[in-house]
């Protein structure tokens, strides 16, 4: 080594320079040791090996810039969590500098317009498509590749609920929604839309799928270790999308992953990497699930109550689902491993060839599925009876890792974990909330429990007060330690300006503010069957980015239509907006709109600037 003052070299054991006198300071680790010492930073080691063999004249500064931006990848937005580090970036293939990304300057627009707000009348798809053209420019999205794609019609009480996806250039618009809603005699009664801005985007991607996968899979390596997947990670195939993030809409690819976290916890969500230079933009939690907070999970750690005998399970006409006991650690698609999957026959099951916790499954899932099928005519999570599977769970790792009694909903799959399956009985509310979230996710895609918005909040609320309904006439209206009927410590039954999500537990936490309103609307006099009604059409017309206020909003404009039809006599409508205004959740009067009061605008206010938003560079 060299001495800093003189220049001339030194061993590397004297403290003071043997040439000028001077003291000699502390040699910083070379690359070498730097490396060495960094063994926990999930695979960038060998990505910084390769880095410097490229780039022998890099300087130490470099490198530690590169391991801070690895260990600092998140910020909160919402649901959002930013990973694009800015200036230079690994490319895909090293060979090649990353190509600059595209992305155009452009905001999401929320509008939500009421009555009369356009005069054509809506027979078909055709129609309501000829009704969302035509008020483009109220909308703010006019453009001549815009589009829109039926994803859904829903008739309920002789209305009709048309969801149409944003498209642009043939591209799906990840977010981009417009549900229209059509009284029984064609007129348009309602448009709310969630809407990307768009224009100049290209949308030929440089990145072909297959490099677009390697990608994501390194995106995913890189995760903090709140996503960083550890054990049964399961990454969808990428598919082209626009999305869009801090005022930029991007074209990216997006895949769906889940897995379990280094802490055990059970984590699902859409990844976006930008289709030009394959950096992550953001990702959206989608997983929803009971338990998943250790302070909760504390108060549930065992079953000393004795379990009653359980009576005979009846045949039931609810076969659209598969039930699996998952005797291995993770192998949830693994069909070639002896023990991994063993599929547990409807016919056995009914018979009585099954423990007790498994036929309560087994009829708890039936009757969430005959609630939705006979009130709403929702056949199955998807409403068309399509097949999906419940996931049984009793491996020693839970024992260790997971809290028993926890229960969740990620694609399709109701997965419950109990340890002891030969004499525990499963909390038939807790199945009908999680069979909620899987209709509320084909519905409407609401965020995930874990997401930092107030969505992951009115997604729990809905499921909670939905398996309350489900109980029929005479609800208990508590839902495990969530008490609706009383004032609880730690819960929220107001949302001010200073709504904070910023946890799981948040979302349980603000979730009451609807579930709590929602119980005063059934004290003063409003049953379960009207209000299931008034919760699943308001259901049908929300978007995974509504707050608080547009669910409040929504909530009003359809209790509107119900007083309008005859449902809800005065009395019960006033008991509606009354409770939504002592929650502080009641949106804008929406439901006497006039076609010359929606061109100066929207009618909603945007949104404040979230307070979790965070950007580290």
């Amino acid at each position: 080594m060299k001495c800093m003052e003189c220049g001339k070299k030194v061993q590397k054991d004297e403290s003071v320079c043997p040439h000028c006198g001077k003291a000699l300071a502390p040699e910083a680790m070379d690359t070498q040791e730097l490396m060495d010492t960094m063994g926990e930073i999930h695979n960038e080691l060998d990505k910084i090996g390769e880095m410097r063999e490229r780039r022998k004249t890099n300087k130490r500064n470099t490198l530690i810039v590169l391991l801070v931006i690895v260990l600092c990848l998140a910020a909160g937005f919402g649901t959002m969590y930013y990973f694009k580090s800015k200036g230079e970036t690994e490319p895909v293939n090293s060979e090649v500098q990353p190509a600059v990304s595209s992305a155009v300057a452009g905001e999401t627009v929320k509008k939500f317009m009421g009555e009369n707000f356009v005069n054509v009348d809506i027979t078909d798809e055709n129609s309501a498509q000829t009704a969302i053209e035509t008020v483009q420019t109220q909308l703010g999205i006019a453009s001549d590749n815009l589009s829109f794609r039926l994803i859904r019609k829903t008739q309920i009480g002789g209305d009709t609920y048309y969801r149409f996806a944003q498209m642009y250039n043939g591209i799906d618009v990840y977010g981009g929604e417009a549900i229209l809603l059509v009284s029984a005699d064609g007129k348009p009664m309602a448009l709310h839309a969630n809407l990307i801005e768009t224009t100049g985007l290209d949308t030929a991607a440089s990145l072909e799928p297959a490099k677009a996968s390697n990608a994501i899979n390194e995106y995913v390596n890189k995760m903090v270790e709140e996503y960083r997947v550890k054990d049964g990670i399961q990454i969808s195939e990428p598919t082209k999308v626009v999305c869009n993030f801090e005022g930029k809409t991007y074209l990216a690819y997006t895949s769906n992953v889940s897995g379990y976290n280094g802490k055990g916890v059970y984590v699902g969500y859409d990844v976006f990497v930008d289709a030009d230079n394959g950096a992550g933009i953001f990702v959206f939690n989608t997983a929803s699930f009971e338990n998943g907070d250790a302070a909760e999970d504390a108060e549930n750690t065992e079953n000393t109550e004795e379990v009653a005998e359980e009576e005979s399970v009846p045949v039931s006409d609810a076969t659209g689902y598969t039930i699996f006991s998952v005797n291995d650690k993770f192998g949830w698609n693994v069909t070639d491993k002896a023990g991994a999957t063993e599929e547990l026959p409807l016919a056995d099951i009914e018979a009585g060839n099954a423990t007790k916790y498994v036929s309560g499954i087994k009829s708890s899932t039936d009757h969430a599925y005959n609630y939705f099928d006979k009130t709403f005519g929702w056949t199955g999570l998807d409403g068309k009876d399509g097949a999906f599977s419940v996931y049984l769970s009793a491996n020693d790792y839970v024992k260790d890792t997971i809290p028993p009694e926890q229960a969740l909903y990620h694609n399709d799959i109701l997965m419950f974990i109990e340890q002891n399956m030969a004499e525990s009985k499963p909390d038939e509310n807790v199945v009908v909330h999680e069979y909620a979230h899987g209709v509320m996710h084909h519905i409407a895609g609401l965020a995930g429990t874990d997401a930092k918005h107030e969505n992951a909040a009115i997604a729990e609320a809905l499921a909670d007060v939905f398996a309350e309904f489900a109980e029929g006439d005479a609800p208990d209206w508590k839902h495990k330690d969530r008490n609706f009927s009383e004032v609880q410590a730690g819960y929220f039954y107001e949302a001010g300006d200073g709504v904070e999500i910023l946890t799981m537990l948040d979302s349980y936490r603000y979730s009451t503010v609807i579930s709590r309103a929602t119980y005063k609307m059934f004290a003063e006099g409003i049953g379960t069957k009207k209000l299931g009604e008034l919760y699943f059409r308001s259901l049908l017309m929300m978007t995974r980015y509504d707050t608080f206020r547009d669910f409040g909003a929504i909530v009003e404009m359809n209790a509107n239509l119900m007083k309008q039809n005859g449902t809800l006599s005065d009395t019960q409508f006033e008991i509606v907006t009354t409770a939504l205004t002592n929650a502080g959740i009641r949106g804008e009067k929406l439901y006497q709109s006039e076609v010359a009061e929606i061109e100066d605008g929207e009618i909603l206010d945007e949104d404040e600037e979230d307070p979790n938003e965070k950007v580290i560079d």
